[in-house]
């Protein structure tokens, strides 16, 4: 979910940019409740994250929550640490050890 992109989206549909940035709180906070991907902009545009129905329904069409995938996960038992391997939307991978 690009806020350059949302952001032309929205233009391009006649939406106020300001509505970009309720978006992106909508967003923040669905993941702190949920984390979950599927059906995640189901609510965008109910109160409190009201939006014009043609920018819920822009994003809706249009991104997604999470483009990055897990690809691998290397678990190191005696430390309860591990390698996890991202395949990002480009198709890049990045690692990292958590």
């Amino acid at each position: 979910l690009d806020p350059w992109e949302l952001e032309a989206a929205f233009r391009e549909s006649g939406v106020k940019p300001q509505h970009v940035r309720t978006v992106w709180r909508y967003v923040i906070n669905r993941f702190r409740e949920s984390g979950e991907h599927e059906e995640f902009f189901a609510d965008l545009g109910e109160k409190p994250y009201s939006v014009p129905r043609v920018a819920a329904d822009i994003v809706r069409s249009r991104f997604a929550a999470c483009s990055s995938a897990e690809q691998r996960w290397h678990a190191k038992r005696e430390r309860g640490s591990g390698k996890i391997i991202i395949k990002l939307q480009d198709g890049q991978m990045v690692e990292a050890v958590i």
